[in-house]
């Protein structure tokens, strides 16, 4: 085998590919499905299973038809088709099963809503798997949420690299050459891969010299003289399981023979070698028995006679599912490809931190790097651009099956750039009012308010924290400096005023475009007006009752906040109604409406001790409308109205001890001897 250098004007420097060479018939010469499917010829068994489902005379024959073609297109990775003939094979009848791959091939189309539904419907039709389902909703929800989820890490695809075929399996070449797989059709002779419908791979350059095998998934020495990859054969016999093998480099740059490594007995499938930078360990992916899942991540050593016997990963890493193409990161982490750990659909790259001798805590990589589809294949290029100008961290390659590529796989290249800082600038203001005495009357503009006090503070899931303060000058700015993806709360406060606070996030806001991302905000602060009545707009009632009604807790949930947030002010609700019906009953009536706004201001954590209740029935009326005179029903509403007036603002909790009880008089005088 031979491979060739041949450039490709994107890079700056040269572009190894690999090609993938075909091995199997080009035309249809398979004509019953099931021999198809058993040769993994899957596009090929879809078509023909097709041809015959109408011809079943049961459902229940139509069932198992539907199924197999399912099946077919979610091995060749055509998941919308599977998703239509998963469908119909439980319409038909087949079981829950069905139910549980249409849901993934959903879940993988990123068509989470619609997969919830399915898997629902699939433990109510298996309730023995009901946790199973359970699972796998979870895992719906929480990608729905990654999705939403602010991320510096840009992706892209890159050019003149993709084609509308299968390009895959990245890697550097002496950290300058990216070498990969393709199965467009420059690579030899005209048969196709029945798996896919694609073709197979080589390696090939300037000069072809194919093999007939299915070549990809390499990597190289550090050195770049010896080169080891994966190789699938497809003669029926020993050579359909992928191995892996070794080529080392001629003086002249042509490279040698391939020769298998054994790691197991025959029989086995092993490939996505990885070998470290110093050449003393090898990690792959294989099917072996004795593992925890279909594919496990091993890695053996290098000795002196060749290397050592393969150690399992362990089940922190290995799952029931399969782990593939392991990569080591210059900061020792392990990254790798998997469908068992909790993911968006398909196959997920995760990170895993060495402890030890071993690799923990595998991490879900997130979008973008991830998606529904299979993303896999990730490296590093750590000699991609860096400047201070464009910001870049860190860069480097993966593979994915997502919609929006130009083939079936595609390479992407990801980019995680820096933002500086977040800052966030903001000014305190008071309103002014049109009659200054009055805090009822019209407010006709806001005008800056000096010396006030602002406090930052950093919101925690369970908690806040204050981070920073400022005092404001006369220009009444202030300005502070923010973390990504971090929620916070600005608390302005000024004496004489009801100090206010407003929720800020950087979640979302990021701008790969902008060195600084400008958050800017204004805080109102009211002015107190002791012993004024401010009136409550919005307050509402049922007919004749004092039942609040839920279009009045609105306004209440702020007056809550605000009590909260001026913890010395002790306030008095008051209640009026208008001059309808008797007095005494107006004032049973306002006085037990008081009550109920202060039984929902507790309900929202607000101290009783600050509150008080107070009934004025018709004695405060605003207008005219007093008993006998006649009034529209709008002239009657403004008598009908609910207050607060602040009655002290030094007030300080104090608990009440049993000898501090108050007694009515009567009653202390019924306890005399």
């Amino acid at each position: 085998m031979t491979i060739v250098l041949r450039p490709i004007s994107y890079f700056t420097t040269t572009v190894i590919l690999l090609t993938l060479l075909v091995s199997c018939q080009t035309t249809r010469e398979i004509e019953d499905p099931e021999v198809a499917y058993e040769q993994k010829k899957y596009m090929i068994a879809a078509e023909l299973f097709q041809e015959e489902i109408e011809d079943k005379e049961t459902d229940y024959l139509k069932a198992r038809v539907a199924y197999k073609i399912g099946e077919s297109y979610r091995m060749a990775n055509k998941k919308d088709k599977a998703v239509t003939w998963y469908r119909q094979a439980a319409d038909y009848g087949y079981g829950p099963q069905a139910l549980y791959y249409q849901g993934l091939m959903l879940k993988s189309l990123e068509r989470y809503e619609d997969a919830i539904k399915v898997f629902q419907e699939y433990a109510n039709a298996e309730p023995l798997e009901k946790a199973k389902a359970q699972n796998q909703i979870q895992a719906c929800k929480q990608a729905k949420k990654w999705i939403e989820e602010e991320t510096n890490m840009n992706v892209s695809i890159p050019e003149n690299i993709n084609s509308e075929y299968s390009d895959f399996a990245p890697v550097l070449y002496q950290d300058h050459s990216l070498v990969f797989s393709s199965s467009r059709p420059d690579s030899y002779g005209d048969e196709t891969y029945g798996w896919t419908g694609e073709e197979f791979s080589d390696f090939f350059q300037t000069s072809k010299n194919y093999t007939k095998y299915h070549e990809g998934a390499a990597i190289f020495s550090s050195d770049g003289s010896t080169m080891y990859f994966t190789r699938c054969g497809s003669s029926g016999e020993e050579d359909d399981y992928c191995l892996i093998y070794k080529s080392q480099k001629k003086p002249n740059g042509v490279w040698g023979e391939a020769k298998r490594i054994q790691f197991f007995e025959d029989s086995v499938n092993v490939g996505h070698p990885y070998l470290t930078q110093n050449g003393e360990r090898l990690f792959f992916s294989s099917d072996a028995e004795g593992g925890y899942g279909k594919n496990d991540l091993y890695y053996v050593n290098k000795t002196a006679t060749g290397w050592s016997s393969p150690i399992n990963l362990g089940n922190a890493i290995n799952t029931k599912g399969d782990e593939l193409f392991p990569y080591l990161g210059d900061d020792k982490k392990l990254y790798f490809a998997s469908d068992g750990h909790k993911g968006m659909g398909g196959l997920d790259i995760f990170t895993a931190q060495k402890k030890g001798n071993k690799w923990v805590n595998p991490k879900n990589m997130k979008p973008p790097i991830n998606s529904g589809a299979d993303d896999f294949g990730l490296i590093y290029d750590k000699t991609g651009p860096r400047s201070e100008e464009d910001k870049i961290l860190e860069s480097g390659y993966f593979c994915s099956t997502r919609p929006g590529g130009k083939g079936n796989d595609d390479i992407y290249r990801f980019e995680r750039k820096n933002i500086s800082f977040y800052e966030l600038e903001g000014v305190v203001k008071r309103p002014v009012y049109k009659d200054p005495t009055d805090p009822n009357s019209e407010v006709v503009d806001h005008e800056k308010l000096p010396q006030a006090n602002v406090d930052l503070l950093q919101q925690f899931r369970n908690k806040e924290e204050k981070i920073a303060s400022q005092l404001t000058g006369e220009d009444a700015s202030f300005h502070f400096e923010l973390e990504r993806s971090s929620n916070y709360k600005v608390m302005a406060s000024n004496e004489g005023y009801f100090s206010k606070s407003k929720n800020v996030t950087t979640k979302g806001k990021n701008d790969p475009d902008q060195v600084t991302v400008t958050i800017r905000i204004e805080i109102i602060l009211e002015k107190i007006f002791e012993e004024k009545e401010i009136v409550i707009p919005n307050i509402y009632y049922d007919y004749d009752s004092s039942s609040l009604r839920d279009k009045s807790k609105p306004v209440l949930e702020d007056l809550a906040k605000l009590l909260k947030e001026n913890k010395n002010i002790k306030i008095e609700i008051g209640s009026h109604t208008d001059s309808r019906g008797s007095d005494a009953y107006n004032q049973r009536l306002s006085k037990a409406r008081a009550e109920s706004v202060i039984e929902y201001l507790v309900s929202k954590g607000v101290n009783p001790q600050r509150l008080l209740a107070k009934g004025y029935g018709e004695s405060q009326l605003v207008n005219d409308c007093v008993d006998g005179v006649d009034c529209t029903e709008e002239e009657h509403q403004k008598n009908r109205r609910t207050t607060f007036k602040v009655v002290s603002s030094d007030f300080v909790k104090k608990s009440v001890q049993p000898d501090e009880i108050e007694v009515d008089p009567r009653e202390k005088d019924k306890e005399q001897p």
